[in-house]
């Protein structure tokens, strides 16, 4: 047989476009599933059930369940698939802040007066200090500067330095 009527009996053998293959017989049968899962050994049929792990194992000569970094075995838990809840999704849903404390505007005006005077090292405190230290708090930045601002038009406080402030009282 030369290799033309070899392509040309090997190309019989592809159905035609849009043909739909009847797979009862053959082997693409259900039936002759279970038989090329066996092994004969010595006469006798012994059905071979592997596990998704041995299946990976066996296909990719690698272990799944077994972490690359340390070498030790990992518990399997479940299998998420795409498009069920449990399959995490591209972006992790934002962390909401803490509910952030509501203080009247007298109580945040006593409480930046405090972290003045708590932060005072003998010339002043850092005004950057005195902001990270209320933002802990729940008081915006802004909030801050505007009653440091009032503090010092009201001459409770004033700047000894750049970027410092003291309490005067």
């Amino acid at each position: 047989m030369d290799r033309f009527e070899f392509i040309r009996l090997l190309l019989s053998h592809i159905p035609e476009k849009n043909f739909k293959i009847v797979r009862y017989v053959g082997i693409y049968s259900r039936r002759g599933y279970r038989h090329r899962q066996t092994e004969f050994h010595e006469g006798e049929m012994i059905l071979i059930k592997r596990s998704r792990r041995e299946e990976i194992k066996k296909t990719f000569d690698y272990d799944p369940l077994l972490c690359p970094d340390c070498n030790i075995e990992m518990e399997l838990i479940g299998v998420c698939y795409e498009g069920t809840e449990s399959y995490p999704a591209e972006d992790p849903p934002p962390v909401e802040p803490p509910p952030v404390h509501q203080y009247s505007q007298q109580e945040r005006m006593k409480l930046i007066i405090t972290l003045i005077k708590n932060s005072q090292n003998g010339r002043g405190a850092s005004i950057e200090k005195v902001i990270s230290e209320a933002a802990g708090r729940g008081i915006d930045k802004e909030y801050v500067l505007e009653y440091i601002e009032r503090l010092k038009f009201q001459g409770e406080a004033y700047e000894p330095k750049n970027g410092e402030i003291r309490y005067a009282f």
